[in-house]
């Protein structure tokens, strides 16, 4: 277990040191030297100070601390505890915490999810969109002539409205896919009902294959 030592003067903490022993070289004189066998007076004296270092309650919580605030303990002993005030994320802070990780994990499926004609495409919904909106102008015929769009690996090409309808209807098979086994993992997490079982949970869908 790691020693800790914090300097005291004058009424006030100053700097933390580390080790079993502290030492003061001292020119043509014995060293000091502090340990945790040194009378508390003679501490008090050279103003060093054990100090014992408070863990948190939930250590593998999220939280933040706010801090430090030293207090010195019972019967006068040179000993100090350093303490923080820890705001823990609730419950459901938790939870929309690994239910962002499900969506981000849906995106990054969909970013090379669909294969059409020998290519990657991403078909996160901005593209989707984008390919809706285009394919909107099919019946009534002003579908542009020689209109260029792009696959995931950045190359573009020519689609023809034939294709743009077979983009889509395989975009929207993946998604169908996709959304069918995700909101399994979903209704999982959302079944959690326990903090520490929810926060030791790892989203690792098994939908990574669509």
């Amino acid at each position: 277990m790691t020693t800790y030592w914090i300097k005291y003067k004058n009424g006030s903490f100053g700097g933390i040191y580390e080790g079993d022993e502290i030492r003061w070289p001292r020119k043509n004189k014995e060293d000091i030297v502090l340990d945790l066998n040194t009378d508390d007076q003679v501490l008090f004296t050279y103003g060093i100070l054990r100090l014992k270092k408070e863990e948190p309650a939930f250590p593998n919580r999220p939280h933040q601390k706010r801090g430090p605030i030293y207090r010195f303990v019972n019967d006068g002993k040179a000993e100090v505890t350093e303490t923080w005030d820890y705001i823990y994320d609730s419950f459901d802070d938790i939870k929309r915490s690994k239910v962002d990780e499900w969506f981000w994990k849906k995106d990054t499926i969909t970013e090379r999810g669909v294969t059409f004609n020998g290519r990657k495409f991403d078909c996160r919904y901005r593209n989707i969109c984008h390919l809706a909106v285009l394919a909107s102008l099919i019946p009534v015929d002003e579908y542009p002539k020689d209109f260029e769009w792009f696959d995931a690996d950045g190359n573009t090409f020519l689609l023809p409205k034939e294709d743009c309808i077979g983009l889509l209807k395989a975009t929207a098979l993946t998604i169908k896919n996709l959304e069918t086994e995700a909101m399994k993992e979903y209704k999982y997490i959302n079944s959690i009902k326990d903090i520490d079982e929810l926060l030791a949970y790892k989203v690792t869908p098994n939908f990574e294959n669509h």
